[in-house]
């Protein structure tokens, strides 16, 4: 066997980096299309900066010799620093402690982050903190580049980010490609004006991207996040988080104005998209396929050690007017491996209000394809197929829902905040139930008119409850396909049941 000396592995880890440099950032998506809101709430750089080049200070960006002296002393207050074209960079973690008004461009140029396998917390790839409150670090933006590790992460160890941010008022991360983290991939903590977009984050340890006990203005929006060992996109409180550090009034533990659109979230271990904490906001124009566990979940308040699937622990608030829309949800939590025991598509629990869920479509989903503990309006949805199949930890006698299209459930944490209308969905395939309102004695009301359900003529459940009398047919139908635990509390009107081969398809 021949003997490598270390330049030469170490030139052999570049060569693998840049030989991987065409895929590095995802499309930019349908935002103009859409017309969705993509101001960052980031001041632009006032045009006094000094720019400078790193290369032009020494930096050599063959990722061989180290050139974490040269960012460290570069980037400061006022100053944006440009890498050089398509290099790499070896570097130790960076840190950098009250900046304002500085930028970081890499243009297309890699950060290859040397230091060994953490054995606790402890610094991140690139770290942008202030030293005391809220603003110490101000109006930063990360641009054009992607981040790496000389040897790379194999197991989750919390707290060690790729990309870390504390304390910033007014951040934007954009075109960024994280390749692997032993945690999450992007983590913005305690912080307000947040712009994340056009980035590629893939391979994480835990979550992709993650702002947690953020203030106002969160806008996640046309990044792709995929093979993560958690959550792809997560917007949350923790119980420790201090609402005035932020500037929330009191009792205000909410991040506000959330906006996470235009994201594809593929492959993850866990949620698709996790809200615990939001008020005020939308997800919309997602596509999440083949998650673990639910494709979108908004969490609830009450940390629960005996049934975790609701919220994650440590999760301090549910959500406040948030509407979920236009969104594509296909295969989530088919086969999964995840260890909540219940799965499904989107997930409303309890406590959660003024949620509105429209315009979504939803393919193929395990268990339940729209779910409600709280208070919602759930319209104008396409369902198609919901499953019930058994995998990884999750076996089918856990999964409640049994492959139905729209369940809602109340339970003591509800506190009567459990109502809603179910209106003019096209409910198409064969299913357990296509709407099941249930259990009704902890429910205030609820409205389930106009619905389209399509289901095969010829299945049991039709024959056994389709009347003789042709008055009583199409009650019978509903019946057959509706079930209201406590009728008292619900208001069934001109709903439909069809044959599935007049269905909808999936294009149209």
């Amino acid at each position: 066997m021949k003997l490598v000396d270390r330049p030469e592995k170490r030139r052999s880890v570049v060569k693998a980096i840049l030989s991987g440099m065409s895929f590095l950032l995802p499309s930019l998506g349908r935002t103009a299309k859409n017309g969705l809101a993509v101001s960052s709430g980031i001041s632009g750089l006032n045009g006094n900066e000094t720019i400078v080049r790193i290369d032009e200070t020494g930096a050599r960006g063959n990722g061989v010799d180290d050139d974490t002296d040269y960012f460290t002393r570069a980037l400061h207050s006022n100053v944006e620093v440009v890498a050089g074209k398509g290099k790499v960079y070896r570097v130790q973690p960076l840190v950098f402690v009250d900046l304002k008004n500085a930028a970081l461009d890499l243009n297309g140029s890699t950060l290859l982050i040397d230091r060994p396998t953490p054995t606790g917390p402890s610094p991140s790839g690139l770290t942008f903190k202030s030293s005391s409150g809220l603003g110490g670090c101000q109006n930063l933006q990360l641009r054009n580049g992607k981040i790496a590790y000389v040897s790379a992460p194999a197991t989750r160890i919390d707290n060690n980010f790729a990309i870390y941010a504390e304390g910033v008022q007014g951040i934007e991360i954009s075109e960024m490609e994280i390749d692997g983290s032993w945690s999450a991939g992007i983590w913005v903590q305690k912080s307000t004006n947040v712009y994340i977009h056009g980035n590629y984050v893939h391979r994480t340890k835990a979550d992709g991207i993650t702002c947690q006990g953020c203030g106002a203005n969160i806008r996640i929006i046309s990044n792709r996040v995929s093979f993560t060992g958690d959550d792809c996109v997560a917007v949350t409180w923790f119980t420790g988080n201090d609402e005035s550090y932020v500037g929330n009034t009191s009792g205000q533990r909410y991040s506000l104005n959330v906006t996470i659109s235009d994201n594809t979230c593929e492959d993850g271990a866990a949620r698709g998209i996790f809200l615990g904490g939001v008020s005020g906001g939308e997800v919309s124009f997602n596509k999440i396929s083949r998650t673990d566990a639910i494709g979108i979940l908004l969490a609830r308040d009450t940390v629960d050690q005996f049934s975790e699937f609701f919220y994650a622990h440590g999760v301090n608030n549910s959500n406040l007017n948030v509407d979920i829309h236009h969104n594509s949800l296909n295969q989530c939590a088919i086969a999964s491996n995840s260890r909540y025991a219940e799965v499904g598509g989107i997930w409303i629990s309890e406590r959660n209000r003024g949620i509105r869920v429209m315009n979504n479509i939803l393919n193929k989903c395990n268990n339940i394809h729209f779910y409600c503990a709280g208070n919602a309006e759930i319209y104008e949805n396409k369902s198609f197929s919901p499953q019930w199949i058994a995998g990884g930890r999750v076996r089918k006698e856990q999964m409640l829902g049994r492959g139905s299209h729209v369940v809602t459930g109340a339970n003591s944490a509800s506190k009567g905040w459990n109502f809603g209308r179910i209106y003019e969905n096209e409910l198409v395939g064969d299913c357990y139930y296509a709407i099941w309102v249930g259990p009704g004695s902890l429910s205030r009301q609820w409205q389930v008119t106009r619905n389209r359900i399509f289901v095969s003529t010829g299945t049991s459940r039709s024959v056994r409850f389709l009347s003789g009398e042709t008055g009583q047919e199409n009650v019978a139908r509903i019946n057959a396909w509706i079930r209201t635990d406590n009728p008292m509390r619900v208001s069934v009107e001109d709903n439909v049941v069809q044959d599935l081969r007049d269905a909808p398809t999936l294009n149209n």
